[in-house]
C-alpha cells in the first residue's frame, strides 16, 4: 500500500467545509449590513469582502491543520523513540 504525501481527502473536505461556513457567515452579515446602510439591495464592496474572507479563511484553516498534523507527527515520533532523554539512554542497557 502506497502512503500519500499530501493532505488526505477528509482533511481537504474539512478545510473546504470550514472555509465555506466562515465565508457564508461573513457574507450574510456583510450583505445585511450593506442593506441596512443603503436601504435597498445592490452589489458593492461586500462581495469583495466575501471573496477576501474566503481566501483568508482557507489560508488560516489550512495553516491550523498543518500545525496540528505536525504536532501529531512529533508526538508519534517521540512515542516511537520511547521518550528517552540523554539520562534515559544511560539507564537503557
Amino acid at each position: 500500500m502506497r502512503k500519500r504525501k499530501g493532505p488526505g481527502r477528509w482533511r481537504s473536505l474539512a478545510e473546504l467545509g470550514l472555509t465555506l461556513a466562515v465565508t457564508y457567515t461573513v457574507g450574510k452579515c456583510a450583505v445585511y449590513a450593506a442593506y441596512l446602510e443603503r436601504g435597498y439591495e445592490a452589489m458593492g464592496g461586500e462581495y469583495l469582502l466575501n471573496l477576501l474572507t474566503c481566501v483568508a479563511a482557507y489560508k488560516v484553516i489550512h495553516h491550523i491543520f498543518d500545525v496540528l498534523e505536525a504536532e501529531r507527527r512529533e508526538y508519534k515520533r517521540s512515542k516511537e523513540r520511547g521518550n528517552r532523554s540523554a539520562a534515559g539512554i544511560q539507564d537503557n542497557r
